[in-house]
């Protein structure tokens, strides 16, 4: 171990890696276990990358808890980056499409303000406002700007905060597309990881703890919280989470299989295999349906521009008349 540590830290290029692999070596040679010295930095790994190296330790197969420990953080950044990969376009089309607006109501539309200067209220409603926008937003366009960060700001501290943290997860998995995605991605996160810390001899009890104290929402803890006692007084574990609800019953019935044929880790890992190619299906389907729609509406925004200023552009011309 400390001779792998070793070629490790003298074969890395990045300075903050090769330094925590050199304190980790020099805790192993101090006599502290592996798993012993990855819980002094906490900031770099959870429990979960400790108790698979505890339990790899103590069932003297550290190398097989590390290479599975590996390839689940693979997965998970697999994952991961396939969904930021998928919204990437969508994300650039909006902004791109905000910009595009703001352009025109910033720079064009003031260009024909003089033209309809003289029309007063005779002037047509959709041109009136469409004018009244490209002034507001020429005149108090960066304090709109900087309103808007500062609001980001004071939401972004306010998130961090217990509360902000908690109303910040029921606005996001109470929208319905994303939430369900989110909730699914989580509930994918459980499974991985019970899967994983089971596959590498941590009992059940202390597995569902690590597992669901992983978890990112507050709110889907607290509903994978009666599982530990259920456990405790000696119910089936499909049983509990299915009790919980956070499942739908084929799930459960798989899980429940796993029990049956002591195969409870692979179930877990086939569970999730389902899990994240129904998120990646679904974040297909609602990116193939968003991207059109972003389409449209910049069309019908821009339309609506156009048509404004042709219209007063020909209510001009019958004053003229």
């Amino acid at each position: 171990l400390d001779r792998s540590l070793r070629v490790l830290s003298e074969t890395q290029p990045h300075v903050g890696v090769k330094k925590l692999q050199l304190e980790l070596l020099d805790a192993v040679k101090a006599g502290r276990s592996f798993s012993q010295a990855l819980g002094q930095y906490p900031e770099h790994f959870g429990p979960l990358h400790v108790n698979l190296v505890r339990a790899g330790e103590v069932s003297g197969k550290l190398a097989g808890a590390l290479q599975y420990l590996a390839e689940h953080l693979d997965r998970s950044k697999a994952l991961r980056s396939s969904l930021v990969s998928a919204l990437t376009y969508p994300a650039i089309l909006l902004v791109t499409a905000l910009i595009s607006v703001a352009l025109m109501l910033g720079f064009v539309v003031p260009q024909f303000k003089p033209m309809f200067s003289d029309l007063g209220d005779r002037l047509p409603f959709l041109t009136q406002w469409v004018v009244a926008m490209g002034d507001v937003l020429v005149e108090y366009g960066v304090a709109l700007l900087i309103g808007l960060l500062g609001v980001w700001v004071l939401l972004s501290r306010w998130w961090a905060t217990a509360a902000g943290g908690a109303q910040r997860e029921r606005l996001l998995l109470a929208i319905p597309v994303l939430g369900n995605l989110l909730y699914r991605y989580q509930l994918s996160q459980f499974t991985r990881t019970l899967g994983s810390l089971l596959s590498s001899g941590v009992a059940l009890m202390q597995a569902v703890v690590i597992a669901r104290d992983g978890l990112r929402y507050a709110t889907i803890r607290a509903r994978l919280e009666p599982l530990t006692g259920a456990i405790k007084q000696g119910q089936r574990f499909s049983k509990a989470l299915a009790d919980c609800g956070v499942l739908d019953p084929a799930s459960v019935q798989l899980l429940a299989l796993g029990e049956e044929t002591g195969r409870l880790d692979a179930m877990l890992g086939e569970l999730t295999q389902r899990h994240e190619e129904s998120i990646q299906l679904q974040t297909r389907r609602a990116l193939t349906l968003l991207e059109p729609l972003i389409i449209l509406g910049l069309g019908m925004v821009v339309a609506a521009i156009i048509i404004a200023i042709l219209l007063g552009i020909l209510s001009v011309n019958e004053l003229v008349a």
